[in-house]
C-alpha cells in the first residue's frame, strides 16, 4: 500500500465491500466491473454496496489522503514479521477535530486467526483526553482514554475479511461527532465540508446532493443534548445504550444541498 491514487474495478456484491472499502480509502477512482446484465438483476444489491461510498448524486465521499500502512507496520516488516496489516487515514477538520479511519487484517491469509493492538496516537491523536472507537462491521463503538489501546478481532468473514474502525476525539462539548456512519469515510469532506466544538456544542456543515435526504447523523455524547438544525429540519433523536450512540435524521431545506 502507497500514497497513490490508483485502483482497480470491483464487483459488485457482497464479498467486495472489502475492496469498495479500500478504493474508496484509497483517494483514487472507484470502479465496478460487473456487466450490464449482472447490474440489471441484482441492481438493489449493488446500489446498497455503493451506498457506503457515493452521496446520492454519485459524488465520491473519501478521506484526505490515500490510506497507508501505520508505522509499526513497517517496523515489524523489517524486522520480518507477518503480522496483521494495519493501515489508516483520516479526515481532519482542524481545532483537533480528526477523525481516522483504521482497517486491518490477517497475513498472510486472511482467514488466519488474530488480535491486533493500536493505540490512537498511532493514528496521529494526542494521548491525553478520549476518543470513541466505532466498530463499522458491528455498527457499535465506546468512548475511551485516548492513551487506552485499542484490541481488534480481526474477523475472518465478511464484510471484510479483518476490521474497520473510525475513530474520532470527544470535543471540548463532550461530544464525538462521526457523522453519516452510512459512509465509509464517514466524515468526508464531500458530505461534512465543516466541523467544529466551541466548547458547549459541535456545530456541523452537511452537504446533501440533489433530492437526497434524509440522512442518519451519529455521535456520542455524555448526555441527552438538543440538536438543532439551522436549514432543513432534524427529526428524532434516538439513542443506542449499548454503544452509547445517538442517532438524528437530518432533511435539508429544498432550496439548499446543504
Amino acid at each position: 500500500m502507497s500514497r497513490s491514487s490508483n485502483t482497480d474495478a470491483v464487483r459488485g456484491s457482497p464479498d467486495s465491500l472489502a475492496n469498495l472499502l479500500l478504493a474508496t480509502l484509497s483517494g483514487g477512482m472507484v470502479g465496478l466491473s460487473d456487466s450490464l446484465g449482472v447490474l440489471r438483476r441484482g441492481g438493489a444489491e449493488v446500489r446498497a454496496d455503493l451506498r457506503h461510498v457515493v452521496r446520492g448524486d454519485g459524488v465520491l465521499v473519501k478521506p484526505d489522503a490515500p490510506i497507508v500502512p501505520i508505522d509499526a507496520v513497517y517496523q515489524a516488516d523489517a524486522g520480518g514479521g507477518d503480522g496483521p496489516m494495519v493501515a489508516a487515514t483520516d479526515t481532519d477538520h482542524g481545532a483537533g477535530l480528526k477523525s481516522a479511519y483504521v482497517f486491518a487484517y490477517s497475513r498472510p491469509r486472511l482467514d488466519r486467526p488474530a488480535t491486533v493492538s493500536l493505540s490512537a496516537a498511532q493514528v496521529g491523536f494526542s494521548g491525553e483526553g478520549r476518543v470513541y472507537v466505532y466498530d463499522g462491521v458491528t455498527g457499535r463503538g465506546s468512548v475511551q482514554a485516548a492513551r487506552t489501546p485499542i484490541r481488534l478481532v480481526l474477523h475472518r468473514g465478511p464484510p471484510y475479511h479483518g476490521a474497520y474502525i473510525t475513530i474520532v476525539p470527544v470535543g471540548a462539548s463532550g461530544i464525538a461527532f462521526l457523522g453519516d456512519t452510512g459512509l465509509f469515510a464517514s466524515l468526508g469532506r464531500q458530505r461534512i465540508p465543516a466541523l467544529s466544538d466551541d466548547g458547549h456544542a459541535t456545530h456541523a456543515t452537511i452537504r446533501f446532493a440533489p433530492e437526497e435526504g434524509p440522512i442518519d447523523l451519529a455521535f456520542y455524547a455524555r448526555s441527552a443534548p438538543a440538536v438543532r438544525a439551522t436549514a432543513g429540519t432534524a427529526g428524532r433523536l434516538d439513542y443506542d445504550a449499548t454503544s452509547h450512540l445517538y442517532q438524528v435524521p437530518i432533511t435539508p431545506a429544498r432550496s439548499t444541498s446543504r
